[in-house]
């Protein structure tokens, strides 16, 4: 934040949504029955020893203003005014708008003289503001005295980077934040609400002035694009809240965007952990079981519905090693457990609201996001891509009559390419099977219970030594007892992470991305039972060769039924936005109304290769899988099934440039 000019008056429009949104909150009065069209300010003080701005915005009975201040003064230590024409700071005025007044707002600025008597307020140098709201149903006012948020004096401090694909100009981001709750008053009882404002001069980052603690509403504008964000934060201490231009709302939470919503950005790749973020038998990222539905509650109790929204979403940036800005989407293993029904899942990313005081109705429709079935009681996982939504968050729906439990294990990030972000960009190979324990390959023999194996990943089958992380399917085959496998660099410590669940006798497939450990190998560790592990290579992230990722709201190219040892093919390039030229996609391949036990395996180049991406072990089980696969020099990929008929979608969710 920065040094404003006080005088200069606010567009009229930024103004007008300023008045009308300030003006739900809770008012010194009531509405006045008839209004007036001037206010006399009978006394009012201030302390002494400080230079002051004081600006007076009229506004009338519609919670409108005709845009920034009627009148503007400042005014030395001593009370002399910067204004010939107004030399003396006034202990009473009278103040005539021209229109049917409701509100006099008087928003008094403190600033040091004269150091800064050519700038004025400047929160970067510990400045406070605060705006007083006198009603126009009272011809004269005493307002008593008047004290201002003090650095230092039981105050609280909001500041923060700013972020932007291409770097951030000085001057480019206008914040505001205005106090809702936590206010003080006057001598004679008239509120005072803390507030700063200003543009970042300084470009890549913002310190706000002093404000008492409390909750806040935040306008935040980027002066290049005219998008603004308006949400609430609450402070009740010093707070860190990095702006991210390059996304919906830049960070903030519960927020109305105005604007055309940020395009989806080509990024590199972050490896972590991975890491464990959510885990709801545990209440870790969300307090409980799911419910059915996204969240929504008309029930009039308001604790009630805001429950109901926690329970549905969970945070994805600033957590689990994901920075909390500079970051366009999450890859992360999904697994639903414990559903009490058999469903379907929607993940999406957290909208925008159309009135930052409204409830859940004001999000709109759902985005399309990606997908995850299960029947009842069992574990099913699925990497996931997941675009980062407003306030980091991700929204969940779940399309089922039952409770189901979520955990979410976070493997890395991708960015926006914005200055100092050195990710790894992405290279696909054809699928090559380097672990096959059934038949020796990669190493002999079933794993056994709580058994950890290391696999060479890195330098073999056309992945460089070099890479940062592999990408390609594990698939669990027959255990004799239920089980998990985890994988991780080899080197690291093992996390309670999970990348597949198998039940006892089946086959369960998963895509995984994970970091390299040393000597290029992964750690491949088995709970229970005698278990039989394959992988299939199909890609890696290397820190200079390959392609960026942009992910993408998922794009359907194929809904289809497949007959028995029937291959179709998906137009990818050319299809909702898709761009020719890509190399490969990410696809979230599902199989639904199944007739019998089968697979599905899915290529872009060359002849059908022997794995399979998706499994299933009866008729009558959907399932769903996430897929990377090299598009075709045609723009298509192709979907084949062994047995029995499934009804087939594929989408695309991200696509490698």
């Amino acid at each position: 934040m920065t040094r404003p000019d006080p005088g200069k008056r606010r567009p009229a429009a930024l103004v007008v949504l300023i008045s009308a949104l300030l003006a739900t909150m809770t008012a010194t009065t009531a509405r006045p029955a008839a209004a007036l069209g001037s206010i006399s300010i009978a006394s009012w003080s201030l302390p002494s020893g400080m230079a002051y701005g004081i600006g007076l915005d009229a506004i009338n009975q519609a919670d409108t203003s005709p845009g920034g201040y009627e009148r503007y003064y400042e005014y030395t230590p001593g009370g002399v005014s910067t204004d010939p024409n107004n030399p003396q700071m006034p202990g009473s005025f009278s103040f005539s708008a021209g229109f049917d007044l409701r509100e006099l707002r008087m928003e008094i600025y403190e600033f040091e003289y004269p150091k800064y008597q050519n700038s004025g307020y400047s929160p970067y140098h510990g400045d406070g503001a605060v705006v007083v709201r006198v009603p126009g149903n009272v011809s004269s006012h005493n307002l008593g005295q008047i004290q201002l948020p003090e650095e230092g004096n039981g105050t609280v401090e909001l500041s923060g980077t700013v972020l932007a694909r291409g770097g951030v100009s000085a001057g480019r981001t206008k914040l505001e934040i205005f106090q809702v709750t936590g206010s003080r008053v006057t001598t004679t009882g008239y509120r005072l609400d803390a507030f700063s404002a200003g543009e970042n001069l300084e470009g890549g980052s913002y310190t706000s002035g002093p404000l008492w603690p409390g909750q806040y509403i935040a306008f935040v504008v980027d002066q290049v694009t005219g998008r603004t964000a308006i949400g609430l934060l609450d402070l009740n201490a010093n707070t860190t809240l990095d702006l991210d231009l390059d996304t919906t709302c830049y960070g903030l939470d519960e927020c109305q965007f105005n604007g055309s919503t940020p395009a989806a950005t080509p990024g590199a790749f972050h490896p972590v952990g991975p890491n464990r973020i959510v885990d709801t038998r545990r209440g870790l990222g969300i307090g409980g079981a799911v419910f059915p539905g996204d969240g929504r509650n008309s029930d009039p109790n308001n604790l009630k519905r805001d429950a109901s929204r926690l329970n549905h979403e969970f945070r994805i940036a600033g957590v689990g090693g994901v920075p909390a800005a500079g970051v366009g989407a999450v890859l992360a293993n999904v697994t639903v457990t414990g559903a009490t029904a058999s469903g379907r899942a929607s993940l999406f990313p957290k909208p925008a609201r159309t009135y930052v005081f409204g409830d859940q109705t004001s999000y709109g429709v759902n985005p399309p996001g990606s997908t995850i079935y299960w029947d009842p009681y069992e574990d099913v996982p699925n990497l996931m891509v997941l675009p980062v939504g407003v306030g980091g968050r991700v929204r969940i729906d779940n399309l089922s009559l039952g409770t189901l439990d979520l955990v979410v294990d976070v493997v890395g990030w991708f960015d926006h390419q914005q200055p100092g972000q050195t990710g790894s960009r992405l290279s696909v190979v054809p699928p090559t099977r380097l672990l096959d324990s059934r038949n020796a390959i990669g190493m002999t023999g079933s794993f056994q219970p709580d058994q950890s194996r290391d696999l060479q990943v890195a330098g073999v089958a056309g992945v460089p030594s070099s890479v940062t992380a592999v990408v390609g399917t594990v698939t669990g085959v027959g255990p004799t007892s239920q089980t998990f496998l985890t994988v991780h660099p080899q080197g690291t410590a093992r996390q309670e992470t999970s990348v597949v669940n198998v039940p006892s006798g089946g086959i369960r497939p998963n895509l995984v991305t994970i970091g390299v450990g040393s000597g290029g190998r992964w750690s491949i560790y088995n709970e229970r039972g005698t278990h039989d592990v394959l992988f299939d290579v199909s890609g890696y992230f290397h820190p200079t060769n390959g392609g960026l990722v942009t992910p993408i709201r998922p794009v359907q190219v194929l809904d289809a039924t497949l007959g028995q040892n029937v291959t179709r093919a998906a137009q990818v390039t050319g299809v909702g936005g898709i761009p020719g030229g890509i190399s490969a996609v990410y696809l979230n391949v599902t199989a639904e109304r199944t007739t019998s036990y089968s697979y599905l395996t899915v290529w872009g180049l060359g002849t059908q290769p022997i794995v399979s991406n998706v499994n299933w072990t009866q008729g009558g089980q959907n399932r769903a899988n996430l897929v990377l696969v090299p598009v075709a020099s045609d723009g298509t990929v192709r979907i084949f099934n062994a047995f029995g008929n499934a009804a087939v979608t594929a989408s695309v969710v991200a696509y490698v440039s």
